[in-house]
């Protein structure tokens, strides 16, 4: 069964009403913040303690060191650079979960970093090697489809295994792309529509397209948004519709 993933541990301090602790029952995979655009030594802590309670794989999401901008803006860095500060953030997330007796599962950039490894050598090249640099051989989660023989290509030479990700809860274009958050329609707020895609996606069948085609997308794990109580309940449905 495809698994289901959530970015996770993104505030300064964990709230037993916060996704972490309503989200973390209904998912496979948390995606958790590094500290460089979200969250803290203390919040990788403690979530990484309710992924091990709820027996969710723990992934490292790491980003540009922008905590203003969340992440979300691109960044000129050499692949020198790019790679420590990945490796720094993803060397402390394995660290905290050793500490804890889990392993570390793999590892999703967050935000601008996800976007820009798909397009940008030097993104890949550093993130690749961060990962490469870790002890334990852990896999990268990426975009499915998305300038998937050059990601592909690099991540061979590395050594990477890749993980491709879906989002449930986005539309896509028809070269795979999904479409901008800023333009009207680009999240699916229907909860049957959303499990709908997810179905399809989840058993190899095509989804529509924003031009009007179709795609089809093949991924190993779905994203998911848990930061508002809708979006929970969505989550929840989700869950119980692909165990069916």
């Amino acid at each position: 069964m495809i698994k289901l993933n959530c970015d996770l541990g993104e505030v300064d301090k964990l709230s037993p009403l916060g996704p972490e602790h309503t989200v973390m029952p209904y998912i496979d995979m948390a995606n958790i913040a590094c500290g460089f655009h979200a969250g803290n030594r203390e919040t990788m802590s403690a979530t990484i303690q309710l992924a091990k309670q709820h027996h969710v794989l723990i992934g490292a999401h790491p980003s540009y060191p922008d905590r203003e901008n969340f992440g979300r803006l691109s960044m000129t860095l050499s692949q020198a650079d790019i790679c420590d500060l990945v490796f720094q953030q993803i060397s402390l997330m394995e660290a905290l979960c050793e500490a804890q007796d889990v392993p570390l599962s793999y590892i999703k950039p967050h935000g601008a970093l996800y976007h820009d490894l798909l397009f940008q050598q030097q993104v890949r090249d550093g993130v690749f090697q961060a990962v490469a640099d870790l002890e334990a051989k852990v896999p990268v989660l990426v975009l499915a489809h998305v300038n998937q023989e050059a990601v592909i290509a690099s991540a061979k030479q590395y050594g990477i295994t890749l993980w491709h990700e879906a989002f449930a809860d986005r539309r896509y274009h028809q070269d795979a792309s999904l479409q901008s958050r800023a333009e009207a329609g680009a999240v699916i707020s229907n909860e049957q529509q959303m499990i709908e895609q997810a179905r399809a996606i989840a058993n190899g069948m095509p989804i529509t397209t924003v031009e009007g085609g179709t795609i089809t997308l093949h991924a190993h794990s779905l994203c998911v948004h848990g930061d508002n109580p809708k979006a929970v309940a969505a989550i929840k449905a989700l869950k119980k519709a692909l165990s069916v």
